[in-house]
């Protein structure tokens, strides 16, 4: 192999290597510190009334708290009925939190100032309901993987970013 193959070759590793290590710190990024909201709405139905869910993220560290809020829409617009939430806590690892919820403790948003207001109690006799959470990008990946459900949402739901 003459040497400027041999240069023409080592260039050509080198930016695919730098190609596929942008690609995947952009791919998956890990969960940092801050305040984080992700939202997702149904399809409208004959009446145009859509449940609309937002996931309200706190992460400190390893640890994660917030609030699963939901609220009704009429033609895209809140329709100014009492919104509910239901606090969670959760554990990260890397891209991916663990979150633990009771999806019997529904609560009135509007009495707290913030979702991240809302403390999480556990539930009596380890009735919690869990998911995970994954992110990608702009996009947050709900899976219930144990319990019920909250307003007979799908198991598996892909939220968008709110900025």
């Amino acid at each position: 192999m003459s040497k400027i193959n041999g240069t023409k070759l080592f260039i050509f590793l080198a930016s695919a290597g730098i190609l596929l290590n942008f690609t995947l710190i952009n791919s998956a990024q890990d969960f940092k510190n801050g305040t984080f909201f992700w939202n997702w709405t149904t399809k409208p139905k004959q009446d145009n009334f859509q449940l609309n869910f937002q996931l309200s993220l706190k992460v400190k560290g390893k640890n994660a708290s917030g609030a699963l809020v939901f609220s009704n829409l009429i033609g895209g617009e809140w329709d100014e009925t009492d919104r509910n939430l239901t606090p969670f806590t959760g554990k990260i690892s890397g891209t991916t939190i663990l979150i633990e919820f009771d999806a019997k403790d529904t609560r009135n948003y509007e009495e707290y100032d913030s979702p991240f207001d809302a403390a999480y109690r556990k539930p009596k006799r380890n009735s919690a309901s869990r998911a995970t959470l994954k992110i990608t990008k702009d996009r947050l990946e709900f899976v219930l993987t144990n319990g019920k459900s909250l307003f007979d949402l799908p198991g598996k739901i892909i939220m968008r970013r709110v900025v």
